[in-house]
């Protein structure tokens, strides 16, 4: 199934799975299913040639950028994973796709990295790598301390992987990034 602007659509289980109408040949030849996590997957199994058996997965969104063989990662930019068109595909290590994770669960600003601290009265702004805090600061506003994140985010992360960069243009000021 296709549509216009050259998007073909895989459904499996009532789920759609974008991908671009020229990587059909490349994508065809496999059987793809989602994982537990919800990613595109085909499962192999090979014997070499003193009758030892390998196998492993080969993931759609790898294998639409040819990196199967590759230990980097791929970021859906748009943290959407069924969208597997290229232009939101983009290679990167395991520590840039954690910066674009999507935000938790009990997060009550909105805002990645920014709470409110109910005993300072202060909106308190963090950024974590590795499971260590490398950036925090506090702020009497709320939009000050979403600013102070993004531009710690550019800091530590560049504005390509930060994951709030959709946020730029309403928080900062041209040329901040």
């Amino acid at each position: 199934m296709s549509d216009k602007d050259g998007t073909a659509i895989l459904i499996y289980d009532n789920q759609n799975y974008y991908f671009d109408i020229e990587d059909y040949d490349k994508i065809s030849q496999f059987y793809w299913r989602p994982n537990n996590k919800g990613y595109l997957a085909h499962w192999f199994a090979v014997y070499d040639q003193s009758g030892r058996r390998k196998s492993g997965y080969i993931y759609f969104h790898k294998h639409v950028l040819n990196l199967n063989k590759s230990s980097n990662r791929v970021d859906h930019m748009d943290r959407d994973i069924h969208n597997n068109r290229k232009y939101n595909l983009k290679e990167c290590t395991h520590q840039e796709n954690i910066f674009n994770s999507s935000i938790g669960k009990n997060n009550k600003s909105g805002i990645i990295g920014v709470n409110f601290n109910s005993t300072k009265n202060t909106w308190a702004t963090s950024l974590m790598i590795d499971g260590k805090h490398i950036f925090t600061k506090n702020s009497i506003n709320k939009d000050e301390a979403i600013r102070n994140r993004l531009l710690a985010e550019i800091k530590f992360f560049g504005k390509e992987f930060a994951p709030q960069r959709h946020l730029f243009e309403k928080y900062l000021q041209e040329g901040e990034y």
